[in-house]
């Protein structure tokens, strides 16, 4: 099932909290650390904030476009889109960091390349929320480093 194969996924990363659909809550979990891991990130190119400033505009940029991919796949019950679009979507928040949305994404890649997209609208909107709280993140991250440079 696409519970076990996220489970041997995730393995690694610790507890991701699968749930059989009638456990999932209507409300999706949003955990209590940080939306992205900053310093990590910063990492990725070798300090240079200029840089990390201008990955986070063209995330900033894209993000609604890719998001919107993702749920025009899962509107139109289309799993190809939606493992092609959560993928694309998941490298993004995997440069950035962002291991949740890392793994809603996965598992909304995972679920089209399953063909149950049925299974979709509760890992669609945690995904969505948890682009929203790191596009807010990311936001606070350009305004802060905007008044420094």
């Amino acid at each position: 099932t696409i519970d076990e194969l996220l489970r041997k996924l995730f393995s690694h990363m610790g507890n991701v909290g699968l749930a059989n659909e009638e456990d999932t809550p209507e409300t999706p979990y949003i955990p209590d650390e940080p939306v992205f891991d900053e310093s990590l990130a910063l990492s990725h190119v070798e300090g240079d904030t200029e840089l990390f400033r201008r990955v986070i505009e063209l995330f900033l940029e894209d993000a609604p476009v890719m998001m919107s991919e993702v749920r025009e796949a899962v509107v139109s019950r289309d799993p190809a889109g939606l493992a092609r679009s959560a993928h694309a979507l998941k490298g993004a928040v995997a440069h950035i960091e962002a291991r949740h949305a890392v793994e809603a994404a996965t598992r909304l890649e995972l679920i089209g390349l399953s063909g149950r997209i049925e299974e979709a609208k509760g890992p669609l909107a945690e995904l969505e929320q948890g682009i929203d709280r790191l596009r807010d993140a990311l936001e606070s991250v350009r305004e802060r480093s905007s008044s420094v440079g």
